[in-house]
């Protein structure tokens, strides 16, 4: 197998995108020789903040089943800003080499608080696989919770959007997978190792790509890092490398700026 280079981007938020960070990531992937790129979607790539069942405007337009006025062009604002940023993915990489993983966010259309409101006639505006064509395009899609395994002799890593928060989300993750792992969700950066008698596992926390103070924050502070992360693939083994940038930016080893 030839080596592939996969470049991994989560926590985006649609609107909240850092749109400086993003196309210095593209930028740098770009560096890759085409054949050998690949692009994972790790979560939360879209955002559906309208779909907060603690909203008012969200408890409002469910009470008066308001979908032609609130839910469906809410969704409609999501679905037109995927395809800018698919539009951008695919001057890197073919659809067929995009995997999209389910965040939290995209699995809002879902939920049962939700789901069991929507009138039958409306059902297809909150299909996510159907509205983002993800099957004709061939873009392989990882629902939400479940995991995607890539796997060389020397061993695997699974990756999901993520499970768990708290104190040390890494360990839960490899805890539960019982082998390396890679996730999102957190929208920190982060890295450990863990060793057991099954061998050395290595956890990823891979950083958000989105504005580090959006509205729901209020301001709050956090520990969230701005970033990608990189998969080198070799039959043998895997290679990770994770970049945080800083204002958008990113340098590389020369002092060059990307």
């Amino acid at each position: 197998m030839q080596t592939l280079s996969v470049l991994v981007l989560s926590d985006i938020h649609s609107e909240y995108m850092d749109v400086d960070a993003f196309f210095t990531a593209m930028r740098f992937f770009a560096m890759t020789p085409k054949k050998r790129r690949r692009i994972i979607l790790l979560g939360d790539i879209l955002d559906f903040e309208a779909f907060v069942t603690k909203k008012a405007s969200y408890k409002i337009a469910k009470k008066f089943k308001d979908f032609d006025g609130y839910f469906v062009p809410e969704a409609q604002k999501e679905y037109e800003w995927f395809e800018w940023f698919l539009s951008e993915l695919v001057k890197l990489v073919d659809y067929e080499h995009i995997t999209f993983v389910e965040g939290n966010h995209e699995e809002r259309l879902r939920r049962h608080d939700f789901k069991s409101s929507i009138l039958v006639e409306y059902a297809h505006n909150f299909d996510l696989v159907k509205q983002l064509k993800l099957v004709e395009r061939g873009i392989q899609f990882i629902k939400y919770n479940d995991w995607l395994r890539i796997s060389t002799a020397s061993g695997s890593l699974m990756l999901t959007h993520g499970i768990y928060c708290g104190a040390n989300p890494i360990k839960k993750h490899v805890d539960v997978a019982r082998t390396s792992v890679m996730f999102g969700h957190t929208h920190e950066r982060g890295v450990t190792s863990f060793r057991n008698v099954d061998g050395t596992f290595m956890g990823f926390n891979n950083p958000c790509l989105c504005n580090l103070q959006p509205n729901y924050m209020e301001g709050r502070p956090h520990n969230w890092s701005v970033g990608f992360s990189t998969i080198q693939i070799t039959d043998e083994a895997f290679y990770v490398n994770q970049f945080t940038t800083h204002n958008g930016l990113l340098y590389d080893a020369h002092g060059r700026k990307i």
